[in-house]
């Protein structure tokens, strides 16, 4: 017999006789034996469970502990007044307008373009939608991102493309005046532009006379140009300075088979175009009683950068001293809000340049899903990012050591689609800050009941202040 049949016979002769043995064992003992065993397994797995709990337990400890250690709660109202103090009265031009209480979605994207078309219909014209375009890949865009507003028809049946901007003014610090702005102005992708001028209490409807353009460096290749006018220099008075703005606008208009620049002069507020004033956004609903919440974009993040300034020098007891005033090109000392960053830390060895962008948490329509952007982030002007956003339930104080896009300046970070709302969107980005952008979490200031109430005192106190000095 060879040797492997030899193991083989062996280990059936084995198996026989084990098995011979436990036929002939008492019925007891072989249940006795077997419970034996079933209990030895059985306390083996309780005792790896209570250690597993017990880690589990031990761990979710730490990590709420470390969470509770790096995750500073402050009280916002201690922060309120120095973050207005950052935003100019004159900021507050707007304050008692219908259209106060409205965000830029809502004015720019609804309202004025809403104004536009309906304008231009009772002159006589034909207008549509702009059509949905294909992106690089040959996907359909999404619902607003078409690249001009409205498809225009005369009663020749000409087609134009038309482009619909809106803009408010604003105080130039600088060259101490009043300032008309429309940004993200693409040239190229219309053929006709209409600008909606918005005062406190009229909208100003004109064909835009092709001036006053200016570029806007490595961004206009994606965002576009700006259309800029200046008031008076050294002209305080928001008055005044209107009369002069529009008549430069009107000079020269970029006409329209004999039209006149000048469209329409429209009371806002006017019943004739009820349906228009009544437009709200998602946004809007969101932050309509929420401190910030419907200042401009520039505006608050004055505001957020004051704020954030006072928390980081309380939670990374830091001392914080305001940027050098660098030079321009040209040789001229540029001006406070030109600086290439916005604060230094002292450092023992060095004083560390800082950057604040803020942002509001967005609902993105054309993804459907909630959104952050913080935008124009110079790399290369600073060694330290904090990042400040706003949700309805309060604000969010993180630093990145990471870097955003080079080539545009930006850092998005999406929620998800399948967030149901915005508490849930909220936590979606806050996990994503934290676990896939490895940013640190520094601190929350969730908003308190009374809160609104007084950043509205607030608020009047500054309206009062830009009527006293530039009604």
């Amino acid at each position: 017999m060879s040797a492997k049949r030899q193991l083989a016979f062996g280990l059936t002769q084995s198996m026989k006789q084990q098995k011979l043995h436990n036929f002939f064992l008492p019925r007891n003992e072989q249940q006795s034996d077997e419970r034996k065993i079933a209990r030895k397994e059985v306390e083996s797995e309780d005792v790896d469970s209570e250690e597993e709990e017990s880690t589990c337990a031990v761990e979710s400890e730490e990590e709420s502990e470390e969470e509770e250690e790096e995750v500073k709660t402050l009280v916002f109202r201690d922060y309120l007044h120095t973050a207005l103090a950052a935003v100019r009265c004159t900021a507050f031009a707007y304050a008692g307008s219908p259209l106060e209480a409205k965000g830029t979605l809502a004015r720019g994207t609804k309202i004025a373009e809403a104004v536009v078309k309906q304008v231009l219909e009772e002159h006589g014209y034909t207008t549509e939608p702009a059509p949905r375009e294909a992106d690089k890949n040959g996907n359909l865009r999404g619902e607003g991102q078409e690249s001009y507003d409205l498809r225009v028809y005369d009663s020749e049946g000409d087609a134009w493309k038309v482009e619909v901007k809106l803009a408010r003014f604003s105080w130039a610090e600088s060259e101490q005046c009043w300032l008309l702005k429309f940004a993200n102005v693409k040239k190229d992708a219309h053929e006709l532009c209409v600008l909606v001028t918005e005062t406190p209490d009229n909208l100003h409807v004109l064909w835009w006379n092709g001036k006053y353009y200016s570029t806007t460096g490595v961004a206009e290749a994606k965002r576009g140009g700006q259309i800029q006018i200046y008031g008076e220099r050294r002209q305080p008075s928001l008055s005044r300075s209107i009369d002069v703005v529009l008549q430069k606008l009107r000079v020269s208009g970029e006409k329209m088979h004999g039209t006149e620049p000048l469209l329409e002069t429209i009371a806002i507020g006017d019943p004739h175009y009820g349906a228009v004033w009544a437009t709200t956004t998602v946004g809007e609903d969101l932050f309509a009683r929420v401190p910030f919440g419907l200042l401009q974009p520039s505006l608050r993040g004055h505001a957020l950068e004051a704020l954030a300034r006072g928390v980081i020098a309380e939670v990374c007891g830091v001392e914080i001293v305001d940027a050098e005033q660098t030079l321009c090109v040209n040789g001229t000392k540029r001006g406070k809000d030109q600086t290439t960053c916005d604060f230094r830390i002292v450092d023992e060895d060095d004083h560390e340049k800082c950057e604040v962008k803020s942002a509001l948490m967005s609902y993105r329509i054309s993804e459907k899903r909630y959104v952050l952007n913080f935008q124009c982030i110079k790399v290369d002007e600073f060694n330290r990012l904090f990042l400040t956003w706003m949700s309805p339930r309060g604000v969010h104080v993180f630093e990145w050591e990471g870097k955003p896009s080079v080539a545009t300046g930006e850092c998005a970070i999406p929620g998800s689609k399948h967030d149901k709302d915005w508490e849930a969107a909220e936590q979606t980005l806050l996990t994503k800050m934290t676990d896939t952008y490895n940013m640190t979490r520094l601190a929350f200031l969730p908003f308190a009941e009374g809160d609104f109430a007084a950043y509205e005192a607030a608020c009047r106190q500054r309206r009062e202040e830009f009527v006293r000095l530039h009604a």
